[in-house]
């Protein structure tokens, strides 16, 4: 099969990029993915990368929400849980009850939001779902599908019919492919350096599209601002959803609607060097 990647940046990579600055590797956008026989964890291995993996530390797993101005750690433990001024004592037992709430009908596609509304209460969703969701997505825990978000979760209501249930099962379990968050010793650009390196001339970089077409015969033809019209026989589109409804307006308009009703979050990476002590 022969390939040709347009893209429209001096660079490849789309946010993915890394920078060491200041004795740190900063990230442009991700920083790193959950390995456990994971595509990524197989082309990381083709492309050679597989000696500069570099797991999470530990301490990474610590995470802070902003509660009345002040920074409050997200309870990892049932003691470290009930100390915490995270919920208060009402939104505490509302919790507990968790347990012995039942679970949907097959088919019901709950938000975030009512998803934990049933199962913990409105205090968790205002103060740990919606936060969590913000950090993870940058998205509306009212819009956003909890299917498609943390599928993991509500499997574990599916499966255990509580959440408490399902994550001491798993628990005992400890299963032996347990993902864990890793990234590249120097940063997650490394990655799309790799792959830009094994495309060689078929990546061509300053290569806008400006329009898609399909062909009576079979095929599309694409035209760019920049070189001839090419013809492929098959057009992947990594582009943003708005970009993508303009590009295929004339030929598939339905599809072309429904893509500028997807609505994108402005989010911003901001990360910040201290001295260790």
């Amino acid at each position: 099969m022969e390939v040709e990647i347009l893209e429209s940046a001096s660079r490849p990579g789309g946010t993915i990029g890394s920078e060491a600055k200041s004795g740190a590797v900063h990230e442009w956008g991700p920083n790193g993915w959950l390995a456990g026989d994971t595509a990524t964890d197989r082309l990381t291995e083709r492309l050679g990368l597989g000696g500069e993996l570099l797991a999470a530390d530990p301490v990474s797993a610590r995470r802070y929400v902003v509660l009345d101005d002040d920074l409050v750690e997200i309870p990892a433990s049932a003691l470290a849980f009930v100390r915490s001024p995270l919920l208060s004592a009402k939104g505490k037992i509302r919790l507990l009850a968790e347990p012995f709430i039942g679970r949907p009908g097959p088919a019901a596609d709950e938000s975030v939001a009512e998803f934990g509304r049933r199962r913990l209460g409105m205090e968790a969703v205002e103060h740990i779902l919606d936060p969590i969701l913000t950090g993870i997505y940058a998205g509306d825990v009212d819009r956003t599908s909890m299917a498609a978000a943390f599928p993991t979760v509500r499997a574990l209501e599916r499966d255990h019919g509580s959440l408490l249930r399902g994550a001491m099962a798993r628990r005992r379990k400890a299963e032996t492919g347990a993902k864990r968050l890793v990234s590249l010793r120097g940063g997650m650009g490394d990655l799309v350096s790799a792959l830009a390196d094994a495309m060689g001339n078929r990546l061509k970089l300053d290569t806008t599209v400006r329009s898609i077409a399909p062909l009576r015969s079979g095929g599309f033809r694409i035209a760019s601002e920049s070189g001839p019209d090419r013809t492929a026989d098959f057009v992947v589109a990594a582009v943003p959803a708005h970009v993508l409804a303009d590009l295929c307006a004339d030929f598939l308009p339905g599809a072309s609607g429904a893509a500028r009703e997807i609505s994108y979050a402005p989010a911003a990476v901001i990360e910040t060097v201290h001295r260790r002590e």
